[in-house]
């Protein structure tokens, strides 16, 4: 499954954030992450409990595989 991983930093802390969507369209325009990631950062919907935002300024945007390796399933089969 891929994931897309959106990367935040909060100036108050110094620290990132990240916001991580599954399902998601593999073939996004650069521009237009970084587009939406601001206009996101721009709301300031996500704040901690010193109501500093946590999505702030737009840091990066990555595709992230995971792949499961299973190695026993006890689940009856159908």
């Amino acid at each position: 499954m891929k994931k897309l991983d959106l990367i935040f930093l909060s100036t108050a802390k110094h620290a990132t954030h990240h916001m991580q969507f599954n399902f998601v369209d593999t073939d996004l325009d650069t521009e237009k992450v970084k587009q939406a990631m601001q206009q996101l950062a721009d709301l300031k919907l996500f704040v901690d409990k010193d109501k500093h935002p946590l999505y702030e300024v737009p840091m990066g945007a990555r595709y992230v595989t995971t792949t499961d390796h299973v190695l026993f399933n006890n689940k009856p089969a159908k």
